[in-house]
Protein backbone atom coordinates (compact mmCIF):
# COMPACT_ATOMS: atom_id res chain seq x y z
CA UNK A 1 0.00 0.00 0.00
CA UNK A 2 3.08 1.89 0.47
CA UNK A 3 4.11 2.04 -3.06
CA UNK A 4 0.16 2.60 -4.14
CA UNK A 5 0.45 5.85 -2.21
CA UNK A 6 4.35 6.86 -3.92
CA UNK A 7 1.97 6.43 -6.76
CA UNK A 8 -0.52 8.67 -6.24
CA UNK A 9 1.75 11.30 -4.98
CA UNK A 10 3.87 10.81 -7.86
CA UNK A 11 1.07 10.93 -10.25
CA UNK A 12 -0.25 14.54 -8.71
CA UNK A 13 3.29 16.17 -8.60
CA UNK A 14 3.22 15.25 -12.32
CA UNK A 15 1.11 18.84 -13.65
CA UNK A 16 -0.08 17.82 -17.17
CA UNK A 17 -3.45 19.42 -17.16
CA UNK A 18 -2.35 21.05 -20.00
CA UNK A 19 -0.48 18.25 -22.08
CA UNK A 20 -1.54 17.57 -25.59
CA UNK A 21 -0.84 14.95 -27.42
CA UNK A 22 -1.68 16.56 -30.57
CA UNK A 23 1.43 18.55 -30.60
CA UNK A 24 4.05 16.43 -31.08
CA UNK A 25 6.93 19.17 -29.48
CA UNK A 26 5.10 18.44 -26.84
CA UNK A 27 5.28 15.24 -26.03
CA UNK A 28 7.51 14.67 -23.12
CA UNK A 29 9.02 11.39 -23.61
CA UNK A 30 11.22 11.40 -19.58
CA UNK A 31 7.83 11.81 -18.73
CA UNK A 32 6.11 8.77 -20.10
CA UNK A 33 9.12 7.04 -18.74
CA UNK A 34 8.17 8.22 -14.64
CA UNK A 35 4.82 7.44 -14.57
CA UNK A 36 5.05 3.78 -16.50
CA UNK A 37 7.93 2.92 -14.30
CA UNK A 38 5.45 3.97 -11.52
CA UNK A 39 2.79 1.86 -13.17
CA UNK A 40 4.55 -1.24 -13.59
CA UNK A 41 5.78 -0.61 -9.94
CA UNK A 42 2.20 -0.91 -8.58
CA UNK A 43 1.62 -3.56 -11.08
CA UNK A 44 4.60 -5.71 -9.59
CA UNK A 45 3.74 -5.22 -6.35
CA UNK A 46 0.46 -7.29 -6.79
CA UNK A 47 -2.15 -3.66 -6.52
CA UNK A 48 -5.27 -4.16 -8.80
CA UNK A 49 -6.09 -2.77 -11.64
CA UNK A 50 -8.97 -1.38 -10.90
CA UNK A 51 -7.37 0.54 -7.85
CA UNK A 52 -4.54 2.18 -10.18
CA UNK A 53 -6.55 3.25 -12.72
CA UNK A 54 -8.73 4.75 -9.69
CA UNK A 55 -5.66 6.96 -8.53
CA UNK A 56 -5.38 8.02 -11.94
CA UNK A 57 -8.81 9.30 -12.51
CA UNK A 58 -8.66 10.76 -9.29
CA UNK A 59 -5.19 12.88 -10.33
CA UNK A 60 -7.31 13.52 -13.86
CA UNK A 61 -4.55 11.44 -15.61
CA UNK A 62 -7.29 9.30 -16.95
CA UNK A 63 -5.14 9.54 -20.74
CA UNK A 64 -2.84 7.60 -19.44
CA UNK A 65 -4.50 4.58 -19.18
CA UNK A 66 -3.55 2.60 -21.59
CA UNK A 67 -0.10 2.39 -19.75
CA UNK A 68 -1.85 0.59 -16.50
CA UNK A 69 -3.23 -2.07 -19.74
CA UNK A 70 -0.24 -2.10 -21.20
CA UNK A 71 1.72 -2.91 -17.56
CA UNK A 72 -1.47 -5.50 -16.43
CA UNK A 73 -1.18 -7.22 -20.04
CA UNK A 74 2.84 -8.18 -18.45
CA UNK A 75 3.50 -10.96 -15.76
CA UNK A 76 3.89 -10.21 -12.15
CA UNK A 77 7.09 -12.03 -11.37
CA UNK A 78 7.81 -13.18 -7.86
CA UNK A 79 11.12 -11.84 -6.60
CA UNK A 80 12.83 -8.60 -6.33
CA UNK A 81 15.58 -9.02 -9.24
CA UNK A 82 12.90 -9.85 -11.80
CA UNK A 83 10.38 -7.43 -10.51
CA UNK A 84 12.79 -4.51 -10.94
CA UNK A 85 14.35 -6.44 -14.07
CA UNK A 86 10.18 -5.76 -15.25
CA UNK A 87 9.97 -2.49 -14.02
CA UNK A 88 13.25 -1.43 -16.20
CA UNK A 89 12.22 -2.85 -18.88
CA UNK A 90 9.06 -1.65 -19.19
CA UNK A 91 10.08 1.94 -18.82
CA UNK A 92 12.17 1.32 -21.45
CA UNK A 93 10.07 0.33 -23.41
CA UNK A 94 7.70 2.97 -23.48
CA UNK A 95 10.27 5.66 -23.37
CA UNK A 96 11.80 4.26 -27.02
CA UNK A 97 7.92 3.53 -28.20
CA UNK A 98 7.76 7.83 -27.30
CA UNK A 99 10.82 8.92 -29.28
CA UNK A 100 10.15 6.97 -32.26
CA UNK A 101 6.82 8.52 -32.32
CA UNK A 102 8.10 12.06 -31.73
CA UNK A 103 11.23 11.09 -34.72
CA UNK A 104 7.89 10.71 -36.99
CA UNK A 105 6.20 13.71 -36.22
Amino acid sequence: MKKLIILAVALFAFNVSAYEVEEPLKIDCPMFHKISKAVMEARQSGHEVTLVIEYFEAAKLSSFKFLILEAYKRPRYMGEQLQERAITEFANDIFLQCEKLREEK
